[in-house]
């Protein structure tokens, strides 16, 4: 017996819920006349369907974000205090989720290791886990900003290299992001370098 443990695979078409560009030739690419643009912007509103002839909701209308949130708090260290700036991040970053409801952060199955779970910890409700796909954790960010968040992601700063298309794009964009990667060395020397954002020539010798 077979069991499908994630249904039925996606299906998607280009310029879905548009007549005259759904699964065409020829419109990859192609910039819409001011007559097409409007035709087309009057096809998806306000009963967008995606490409299975499914109905799309609209987004919910949203407050405007709260941007007057006031001073942050400061950090408490002393000088001299030897802390890892993985965990400097984390405890900031659950001092400032305190006072500002707009942060949300983002975690790539590294949470233990970046201490985002600092974050998760205090506010599970705005913490979300993208595990091993960082494409998609950026990707998510992205939409969170759009709608007024700021989000956090964090991973080992070797793994964003997975992630380059969403990143370029979200700064073209100008999306509120904030990727946060640790162990940007070769500190982590244990663990092999596929886990390095630097290798050495030596590392790469051996595979």
């Amino acid at each position: 017996m077979t069991i499908d443990l994630f249904g039925p695979p996606a299906k998607s078409l280009k310029g879905a819920g548009i007549s005259f560009i759904q699964d065409q030739e020829g419109w990859h690419g192609k910039p819409l006349s001011k007559e097409e643009a409007e035709r087309a912007i009057a096809e998806l509103r306000p009963t967008a369907k995606s490409g299975v002839n499914l109905p799309i909701p609209a987004p919910t209308q949203l407050p405007p974000p709260k941007n007057d949130v006031g001073a942050y708090p400061t950090p408490a260290y002393k000088l001299g205090d030897l802390v890892a700036t993985r965990e400097a991040f984390a405890v900031r970053l659950a001092r400032i989720g305190a006072v500002d409801q707009r942060i949300v952060a983002l975690d790539g199955d590294t949470k233990n290791s970046t201490y985002s779970d600092k974050f998760l910890k205090k506010f599970p409700s705005r913490f979300t886990e993208c595990f091993i796909a960082e494409q998609n954790m950026v990707g998510v960010a992205t939409g969170f900003a759009t709608r007024g968040k700021v989000p956090f992601a964090s991973t080992f700063a070797t793994f964003f290299s997975r992630a380059f298309d969403q990143v370029r794009v979200a700064g073209i964009s100008r999306s509120n992001i904030k990727l946060v990667g640790s162990h940007v060395g070769v500190s982590i020397g244990e663990d092999g370098p596929s886990q390095m954002a630097w290798r050495t020539s030596h590392d790469a010798s051996r595979g």
